[in-house]
């Protein structure tokens, strides 16, 4: 992802039929430093059941610096290991997959090889073994939320979240006060979406509109240069 306005998605990369998720993920991932590298500031890795709000994403990014490490989504504890829930997505800057790819070049880091060691196929996740690698190299998983502390990488589906709310809050809570607490204004994602309830999202964020409000879709997003004091020079 550009933050002038470009938005890409690679090509297919080829994997033996059979193959394990993990190569699967390394070979991606590779194949992105190897040929996008230099193209793009931003890299998301999602299942197919994973519903992307682009605009929400690159305004996300937009302040940051893609050459910094960052490794973001939605994050889950497991023993001492933080990881990025597949499902919600996982942002990755520049700065991280460079990290990356260096840790692959070493299989004390990162096992970078088709046949795991018993302690690399413990984890089995191959969101695990990501958050593993990167470990080694200190970049370390981080949950992306907005101001509220409402998560921006969900694992669930719009529904699922308003009925988890509903619960958590009593029947008797207003609408007003489950759409707050449901989900971000700003969520990036949303997981585990089936096929229809994919159409209703696109629609839901792209056609409605209320009557009496002004929209504008035609979003340009630029780097702004800093400014700087006149009285530093």
């Amino acid at each position: 992802m550009k933050m002038n306005g470009g938005f890409s998605v690679f090509e297919s990369v080829v994997i033996p039929e059979g193959d394990n998720p993990w190569n699967m993920l390394r070979n991606a991932l590779h194949h992105a430093h190897d040929h996008e590298i230099d193209n793009f500031e931003w890299f998301i890795v999602c299942d197919d059941s994973t519903f992307v709000i682009v605009e929400n994403l690159k305004y996300f990014a937009l302040g940051k610096d893609p050459e910094v490490p960052y490794f973001l989504g939605r994050v889950q504890r497991e023993e001492d290991l933080d990881f990025v829930i597949a499902s919600a997505g996982t942002l990755m800057s520049r700065g991280t997959l460079r990290h990356f790819i260096i840790a692959l070049a070493n299989p004390k880091i990162c096992s970078n090889s088709g046949t795991l060691g018993d302690f690399w196929l413990g984890l089995r996740s191959p969101a695990k073994l990501l958050a593993l690698c990167l470990k080694n190299m200190k970049v370390y998983a981080q949950n992306a939320e907005d101001l509220s502390g409402r998560s921006l990488f969900n694992d669930a589906t719009v529904q699922d979240l308003v009925k988890k709310t509903m619960a958590e809050q009593g029947q008797s809570s207003s609408q007003g006060n489950i759409i707050e607490g449901c989900c971000s204004d700003l969520a990036i994602t949303f997981g585990n979406v089936p096929g229809n309830q994919m159409h209703v999202l696109m629609f839901g964020v792209y056609r409605l509109r209320a009557f009496g409000h002004t929209y504008n879709d035609l979003l340009e997003f630029h780097h702004v240069a800093p400014v700087t004091d006149s009285n530093d020079n």
